[in-house]
């Protein structure tokens, strides 16, 4: 193969290797945004910030727990 050949055919191969690598993470960034009754499904039935909130405390005490986020950044 020529090397001209050759570049769309690496550049391709990267974009879909990157891909591979990133889309997960990409994929669960994306279902993060569920309400509160949603889980790691498609379609998205409501987008909200719902557990960002509760992970940094912002929520008044529910069914979950509320987790000590701050308490691992001080030092003791």
């Amino acid at each position: 193969m020529e090397a001209r050949a050759l570049k769309p055919v690496l550049g391709v191969y990267c974009a879909v290797f990157i891909l591979f690598l990133y889309g997960p993470m990409i994929i669960l960034a994306i279902l993060s945004f569920q309400g509160p009754g949603g889980g790691p499904q498609f379609p998205i039935i409501e987008w909200s910030t719902y557990w960002y909130q509760h992970l940094l405390g912002m929520t008044p005490p529910g069914r979950i727990s509320r987790l000590p986020i701050g308490d691992s950044f001080c030092a003791r």
